[in-house]
């Protein structure tokens, strides 16, 4: 039987021989079930292993009779209790100081493995160097064939009854993370469900309907109840980095301190209370840098690269674990506000959460809340203002400006803007286009201007229009008042003025609210 990730390769043998496999779980991660065996994996919890076991089928029984059995996954179980403290034992004596060894391996097709490559095949090729360096030359390495060489022919057997003609069988397994879709690298990528079928194709099928799937990782239960608060455990030992190792310097080795040292290169964790010599004492020191696995509640690393594989996750926050951040899935995510930076590059903020800056709340519940917004440019394509101000004019429920309809009577200059008019003002001078009433009467204009200036020409409206066949500089429809005095066809002196040297009026006479004709009177 060969295994390889995402496929079982199983050869039938001769006389219509044929293989059979079966799943069970169990508690134990090294003692196989007794029972509970079926063709289809069981759906595993915490703290429950996986099993598989093989068999040969010799027709016409339709089992095995012996079977091999293995483990192919687990749930890591609880960590166990502390044992007891061991008794020290006597000192060895001086050890040679020792070096780091790497252990290298290479395949070849060959017994004198030649040539060799990193792809496994028939010959196996180990050696160890003090060299990270793998060695290129073959003669480096110890040669062991892995796979066997064809045995002597046996005895011709007793002629079996004749069976249907024997076809190499393969099972394929493949995984989901939903039960619909293949999970990542083609579905090669452990996962919540497991897909497999049985046929006579070396290649895996592509197609998600072909496997028959089963859930193998059960779903998040209820939160169960609050536990009665443990007794307080012995407290652990601290792991104390002590730097560079030094000469004539107590390292300890007790319930309260576990001293680590870096010589040469490597990490050593102090192995019994000692004060040291003029030179490095193996015996004392365990090397600290070099495990497969490693389960520890605190990880001292010089240089270190953590891999989270499948949906563990590395958590990062305060010893009693109520608040702090899971990094999981490529996204790093606050368990409390729920604050996540997705592993596609975005800071999402629920809608509970907010952002401070300055100690004040920017961003909440989708809002940007602030007490002001300081930009060089600011480019919106919709604003809605009910307070405030804008360069200096103040925006009211249905004004913008720096004044009022009033007239000043100090000497500043104002604007303002109503939701049905537009004025001007400065001291004694004022003009408002729009409609508006003022002492019960209505306007569409006014143009004021009284100002005390008896040496100079106070002018209200000037009018200029030239240019055109007919030049219209102003058109009434209507009358006209001349100091309070109404102009419908009417004559009324408009101005009193000294001509040719004496004293002459100017008469005005309108017709239907038209001037018609001006005379000295």
């Amino acid at each position: 039987m060969i295994v390889a990730r995402g496929q079982i390769t199983i050869s039938v043998t001769k006389d219509g021989q044929y293989p059979a496999q079966e799943f069970a779980k169990s508690t134990s991660g090294t003692v196989a079930p007794t029972s509970g065996w079926s063709k289809t994996p069981p759906a595993c919890g915490t703290n429950e292993y996986l099993w598989m076991r093989t068999g040969i089928v010799i027709p016409p029984a339709t089992s095995p009779v012996s079977w091999t059995t293995a483990r192919i996954g687990a749930i890591d179980g609880a960590t166990g209790a502390k044992g007891d403290k061991g008794e020290t034992g006597p000192t060895g004596s001086q050890g040679i100081p020792g070096t780091s060894q790497y252990f290298h391996v290479k395949y070849s097709a060959n017994a004198n493995g030649n040539p060799m490559s990193d792809t496994p095949n028939t010959y196996i090729g180990t050696a160890v160097t003090t060299s990270a360096a793998a060695p290129t030359a073959n003669t480096s390495y110890k040669w062991v064939q892995l796979k066997g060489s064809q045995g002597i022919k046996g005895d011709q057997g007793i002629p079996g009854p004749t069976g249907a003609d024997g076809k190499t069988s393969y099972l394929h397994i493949k995984y989901s993370d939903n039960g619909t879709t293949f999970t990542a690298n083609g579905g090669e990528t452990p996962g919540a469900y497991i897909g497999q079928y049985t046929d006579f194709t070396a290649a895996d099928s592509n197609t998600f309907s072909a496997y028959t799937w089963t859930k193998v990782k059960g779903d998040k239960g209820d939160k169960g109840d609050k536990g009665d608060t443990g007794a307080t455990g012995l407290p652990g030992a601290l792991i104390r980095p002590r730097g560079e190792w030094k000469t004539n310097t107590n390292y300890v080795n007790n319930t309260q301190y576990r001293d680590t040292v870096i010589y040469n290169g490597n990490t050593y964790s102090c192995r019994t209370g000692h004060t040291s010599g003029s030179s490095f004492d193996v015996t004392k020191w365990t090397l600290f840098n070099e495990f497969i696995n490693v389960a520890t509640h605190l990880l001292v690393a010089q240089n270190a690269t953590i891999d989270i594989l499948g949906t563990s996750g590395l958590f990062i926050g305060n010893q009693a674990k109520t608040q702090g951040w899971l990094m999981t899935g490529g996204s790093i995510k606050h368990n409390i506000t729920g604050l996540e930076l997705t592993a596609d590059g975005k800071l999402s903020l629920p809608k509970t959460g907010a952002i401070l800056v300055g100690g004040k709340t920017f961003i909440s519940d989708g809002k940007i809340v602030a007490d002001f917004i300081d930009v060089n440019k600011l480019v919106v394509k919709r604003i809605e203002a009910v307070d405030g101000t804008i360069g200096g004019f103040k925006i009211s429920a249905n004004s913008i400006g720096t004044g009022s309809t009033s007239i000043p009577t100090i000497d500043k200059k104002e604007m303002f803007l109503y939701d049905d008019m537009i004025g001007f003002n400065s001291k004694n001078r004022q003009v408002i286009v729009g409609p508006f009433s003022t002492m019960g009467v209505d306007y569409l204009g006014r143009f004021y201007d009284h100002r005390s200036r008896p040496y100079d020409i106070n002018r209200g409206v000037s009018i200029s229009v030239t240019g055109g066949r007919d030049n219209i500089a102003l058109a009434i429809d209507g009358g006209i008042v001349v100091d309070g005095q109404r102009g419908i066809d009417e004559f009324f002196s408009c101005a009193a003025v000294w001509n040719n040297g004496r004293q002459q009026t100017r008469v005005l006479q309108f017709k239907n609210g038209i001037l018609y004709n001006a005379y000295w009177g």
